[in-house]
């Protein structure tokens, strides 16, 4: 059965929005930076670590301990944001910055880390990894790329976070027709969608959180029946109203599983 999960953020500051937000849901995404918040029905936990870069003792140790905090995990996701290990970031897009990993050791850093996180969680708690959204700079050098993003998942035999807006951010940033850029994801492998709406300012696309549309909606209900997705997230944050009313649209999307 699919679950509507919502981000903690900043609508969770009033007591009533947070109720009505979490009435609307089935579980929550926790994030980093929510990470001390105490709402029930915390499944799922979505790091800003990238899981292709390497990790020291302190990442590692602060992994464990926000993993442990959250008891009823079902599912913890990162990202693969940059091939460089300290990019910085210019409104909203990552510049060159740091060390410049190859291919290949962004693959064997994935390889380590997946491998150091399955000796910390148990069997409920999956793990997956979400396809960036790509700008023109050498910061995303191989990490937006079909290829790379699959071959990650098949290596370490992990999950896919299909972040909608990431996609289609790449594809008309890349200018590539969007129906290949998806073909070449690992769709069979999705267990999350993020879904929101990107925004074009100056022939570039970016990832600007807006409220979904009907074009991201009816994506995304065929997405839920063509995938074995288990859970959306709508990563919308500017007002609660509009986001209650959003959720009650996907909770159609199980609806018709259910009956169909």
């Amino acid at each position: 059965m699919i679950e509507l999960a919502v981000p903690i953020s900043k609508l969770f500051n009033s007591e009533e929005s947070a109720k009505r937000i979490i009435s609307a849901s089935d579980c929550l995404e926790c994030r980093d930076e929510s990470l001390s918040q105490m709402y029930p029905k915390q499944y799922l936990f979505h790091f800003d670590l990238s899981i292709i870069h390497e990790w020291d003792k302190e990442q590692k140790d602060y992994l464990y301990s926000a993993i442990l905090s959250k008891p009823g995990l079902k599912l913890i996701t990162f990202h693969m944001a940059s091939s460089y290990n300290n990019a910085i970031i210019k409104d909203g897009v990552y510049l060159p910055h740091g060390h410049s990993y190859t291919r290949e050791e962004l693959f064997l850093n994935a390889n380590k880390n997946v491998a150091w996180l399955r000796t910390y969680i148990g069997e409920n708690i999956s793990i997956g990894v979400e396809n960036n959204n790509y700008y023109p700079t050498p910061a995303y050098d191989y990490v937006a790329d079909g290829d790379f993003i699959t071959q990650i998942v098949r290596d370490n035999a992990v999950c896919f976070l299909f972040d909608l807006a990431h996609a289609r951010i790449t594809a008309y940033n890349k200018a590539i027709d969007y129906k290949d850029y998806k073909a070449a994801l690992p769709l069979d492998a999705i267990i999350q969608v993020h879904l929101c709406k990107p925004g074009i300012k100056m022939n570039m696309a970016y990832d600007t959180h807006e409220l979904p549309d009907v074009s991201i909606l009816q994506e995304t209900e065929t997405i839920v029946k063509e995938t074995p997705v288990k859970y959306l997230t709508v990563e919308y944050y500017q007002e609660v109203e509009s986001l209650v009313q959003v959720l009650r649209e996907c909770q159609k999307f199980k609806e018709v599983l259910v009956s169909g």
